[in-house]
């Protein structure tokens, strides 16, 4: 008497090693989580927001440039009518982010404020980090911490910043 495989055990183990081959491709990629925190000003120490981008996933990720937004408190960020710029980070090159590994940017209150070519100027109240593939990877808490920034600034140079 000869043994013959159930078809149904060859379809149970592709359909086992698939499984097993999508939770290791979802498992395999770049994963950045960026947080926020204000730091207030006191003594000669001016406020600031510090960014911290982390990437939790397997791969290296590249950050380029942080971007930011006058949304007037819209939830939509990029919309008709809303101004926004993007900086490149110091170094041209970007940053280079592996497993577990940080990377800490401050804002201050004059970054905040942007002069467009055609004379208008502006004040972001969002900000994002952008990545050399071109995704933006939104700030955990930066709205409310712009905000913080912002009164801040304003109560220094009343002028300025309203």
């Amino acid at each position: 008497m000869s043994y013959e495989p159930s078809p149904w055990i060859a379809t149970g183990v592709s359909v086992l090693s698939l499984l097993v081959a999508s939770i290791n491709f979802f498992r395999d990629r770049a994963v950045l989580q960026v947080t926020s925190s204000y730091e207030p000003g006191w003594n000669e120490f001016t406020a600031r927001i510090r960014i911290t981008a982390v990437n939790k996933g397997r791969r290296p990720i590249i950050l380029h440039s942080w971007g930011g937004a006058a949304t007037k408190g819209r939830f939509i960020r990029r919309i008709d009518g809303i101004k926004w710029m993007t900086q490149q980070f110091v170094d041209s090159e970007g940053h280079t982010l592996t497993e577990q590994k940080p990377y800490h940017h401050v804002i201050e209150a004059a970054d905040l404020e942007f002069d467009l070519q055609d004379g208008t100027d502006f004040m972001i109240d969002d900000v994002w980090i952008i990545d050399t593939v071109g995704r933006r990877h939104n700030i955990k808490g930066i709205r409310e911490n712009v905000a913080k920034l912002r009164a801040w600034a304003a109560k220094q140079h009343p002028s300025r910043f309203v």
